[in-house]
């Protein structure tokens, strides 16, 4: 659901016709629809490992990225 959410969000975002691309305001609005929520992203032992060592073979990549969501919605 959220996914078809989020595909839908991008193509109106990337529109070419600028009166169909959404504000700001609009894609904040509606981001329950599209973003997940602290419990939509409980991660389990076995997920961790995989990103811990993805992170390990790259500096900066999606990985690092979720490392860094995992730890604020840790703490």
């Amino acid at each position: 659901m959220k996914y078809n959410e989020s595909q839908e969000l991008y193509e109106k975002m990337t529109s070419n016709l600028a009166h169909k691309r959404p504000n700001c305001e609009d894609i904040l609005n509606r981001k329950h629809s599209w973003a997940l929520n602290t419990e939509e992203l409980e991660i389990s032992d076995e997920l961790q490992n995989i990103i811990a060592s993805k992170e390990r073979e790259n500096k900066f990549t999606i990985y690092s990225m979720l490392r860094l969501k995992i730890n604020s919605i840790s703490n």
